[in-house]
């Protein structure tokens, strides 16, 4: 960024940033996204200039600064695509009438954005980018791919807005206009992508395996769905465990969350120790 020549003098002003970011979380979290916040800034700049405050108070450039979103979220789309879908947990809602299983996802990284210097020493200003999604329709890393490769594309978008504000070839105000309706497209998208049809629907036969809180030694994993056991259909978690109690050998027909059936034979110990988490009835 320095070679580039993206130097960005450490200001007072730049407090101003973490004092509407804390404000506008108040509000909503997503509103702290710098490109909202910078949006929000320029617009009060707006009205100090109709009341002619603006030179006495602060003064950004807001041209790089949109160049440091479009940066910031390119990093956040890489970041995604690889590492967004590694922490999740299972979460259960209502679609309509019918009972909902997915899962949520998160991230945070923590990058240095600035450089000042004190006493000869340089210390970074550190920004955290967050990632955070539920998905109903993929899994957590299928999701967070194509979140990822969303997120990486805005910011590209956005850098490509900073060049064609510096060349003139667009507004100011519309440059940073753009920013938050461009990410309030991302949140449109990804509604898109969630109103397909569910990946972990409640199964007409069996129960649907959300998440194994043990020891994982079956090879059973989310989505799969316990048909049978010892040959008797199971239809949910009662008889499941009503089942545990009739044998110490169990023959388990599974249907995994690609489709296949398979049959698994263990101990009523190691059913006991996996823990699994079912997704509920209506």
């Amino acid at each position: 960024m320095i070679r580039s020549g993206l130097v960005i003098q450490l200001e007072w002003c730049f407090l101003l940033i973490v004092l509407v970011s804390f404000i506008v979380s108040k509000i909503n979290t997503r509103l702290t996204c710098l490109a909202y916040v910078m949006a929000i800034i320029f617009f009060i700049d707006c009205l100090l200039i109709i009341i002619g405050l603006k030179e006495t108070l602060f003064k950004l450039d807001y041209v790089k600064m949109i160049y440091i979103v479009g940066i910031l979220h390119f990093i956040e789309g890489i970041f995604t695509f690889l590492w967004g879908g590694e922490d999740s947990c299972p979460i259960i809602t209502y679609r309509g009438k019918k009972v909902a299983g997915g899962y949520e996802a998160s991230g945070s990284w923590l990058i240095p954005l600035l450089f000042f210097s004190v006493g000869g020493i340089y210390v970074p200003l550190i920004a955290s980018v967050v990632y955070y999604n539920q998905s109903f329709v993929k899994s957590p890393r299928e999701k967070a791919k194509t979140m990822g490769f969303l997120i990486g594309g805005y910011g590209i978008i956005i850098c490509s807005i900073g060049y064609l504000v510096t060349e003139g070839l667009m507004t100011l105000p519309l440059g940073l206009l753009s920013m938050p309706l461009l990410h309030e497209f991302l949140f449109m998208i990804d509604d898109y992508i969630e109103s397909r049809p569910l990946k972990y629907s409640l199964p007409t036969k069996g129960i649907r395996v959300m998440e194994v809180m043990g020891i994982n030694a079956l090879g059973i994993t989310r989505g799969d769905i316990i048909k049978e056991i010892n040959h008797k259909e199971i239809h949910d978690e009662l008889e499941y465990c009503e089942a545990l109690k009739s044998a110490k050998k169990f023959i388990l027909k599974i249907e995994k969350i690609k489709g296949e059936e398979v049959q698994i034979i263990c101990s009523s110990e190691e059913l006991e120790k996996s823990k699994f988490l079912f997704l509920p009835p209506d």
